[in-house]
């Protein structure tokens, strides 16, 4: 087996991926919604920044990580590089690009404004805060989104990439054994 096999690289990109997708949904179908109705502000919101910068922190890795896999799977491939393949690369760097904008301004915009005392709605700066939370959702949505289907290519990867395999393996005679 060798180190770029595409078992051995979906299989580091699917552990990323699940970390990634799975933070993210359970942050914001989750906890979010239990911090905001179970604990008065302004606690609950300083409570939940210092859990979204360390969420993007955990984000950034899974990202690189997944990158990683597709640089690490495509340098020595055996065989060209298909459709599929393409699709797989393509979401995961939406996906990479999402967190990046996540990470480097969506949270420190909301950090910075709700350290200088915004409150959502309220006053101009509570106008930018209820605005850039929007985005945050939009964004934390379409991540959900895009890391289901990078979890989906790279299973069926996986498994196009097995059905070829047996195919180019020669058929055994009765009398043969696998060496």
């Amino acid at each position: 087996m060798r180190l770029n096999d595409p078992r051995i690289t979906s299989s580091l990109a699917l552990v990323a991926s699940a970390a990634w997708v799975g933070g993210m949904l359970t942050l914001g179908a989750l906890v979010a919604p239990v911090v905001f109705t179970m604990i008065p502000a302004p606690g609950a919101a300083d409570a939940m920044t210092v859990v979204f910068q360390r969420f993007d922190t955990m984000a950034l890795v899974c990202v690189a990580v997944i990158v990683a896999s597709e640089a690490w799977r495509s340098a020595g491939a055996e065989e060209p590089v298909g459709r599929l393949d393409l699709a797989r690369m393509a979401v995961g760097a939406l996906g990479a690009v999402l967190v990046l904008l996540q990470a480097l301004w969506i949270t420190p915009a909301i950090v910075a404004l709700h350290r200088g005392g915004a409150i959502r709605g309220l006053g101009p700066d509570g106008l930018s805060l209820d605005r850039i939370h929007g985005y945050a959702e939009t964004c934390g949505k379409a991540q959900a989104a895009f890391g289901l289907v990078l979890i989906a290519l790279h299973v069926f990867t996986v498994r196009h990439a097995k059905a070829k395999r047996v195919r180019a393996e020669p058929a055994l005679n009765e009398d043969e054994t696998p060496a």
